[in-house]
């Protein structure tokens, strides 16, 4: 694989794993929403901070993966000068 396909895809892991971020965040928010009306057996908090923190470790890992791969490349062609 070439410099530019491995680089296009950091780019892309890396706005794939903010928006990965991102929609953990929204689903923490639309979870605790107070809503009207009746809402069940309530809201399981272990399971909610459970998958939260999994969603934000494996978007994480993606983000630092992606981050050292671009230092990587830039690394690579700088000493190639």
């Amino acid at each position: 694989m070439d410099i530019m396909n491995k680089k296009k895809m950091a780019i892309t892991r890396m706005i794939l794993s903010i928006f990965m971020m991102l929609m953990a965040i929204l689903q923490v928010y639309y979870i605790y929403k107070p809503k009207i009306g009746p809402v069940g057996e309530g809201i399981d908090d272990r399971r909610v901070i459970w998958l939260f923190s999994l969603a934000m470790i494996a978007s994480l890992s993606f983000l630092t993966e992606s981050v050292y791969t671009l230092y990587r490349i830039n690394r690579d062609k700088d000493d190639k000068k």
